[in-house]
């Protein structure tokens, strides 16, 4: 009995699977009829604008508001020479300790 139970489900599952995607296919059709009917004001083809940002790509992918987040008071921190020789002190070692 349940697996009649869950046979029937299935089949009804399926039809209204089949039913979306008829109504998905017929209306994209009527739009694409419905957008060639419309009359274009500009006949006239406009050369393409390519506008650059200097933003890197990470920040164009992450919202600012994420950003603002990680980052309160968006304080930068620099480097001093001394840190960068502790740095290249450190990294030295381990090219020494693999040699």
């Amino acid at each position: 009995m349940f697996d009649d139970f869950l046979t029937t489900l299935l089949q009804i599952f399926i039809v209204i699977d089949l039913i979306g995607a008829v109504a998905y296919f017929a209306l994209g059709a009527m739009r694409r009829k419905q957008r060639a009917s419309e009359p274009t004001t500009n006949q006239v083809a406009q050369p393409l604008t390519l506008v650059l940002d200097d933003k890197p790509l990470w920040k164009k992918l992450i919202p600012s508001r994420l950003l603002q987040k990680l980052n309160p008071g968006n304080r930068l921190a620099f480097a001093r020479s001394q840190d960068i020789d502790k740095l290249r002190r450190v990294l030295y070692s381990f090219q020494d300790g693999l040699t």
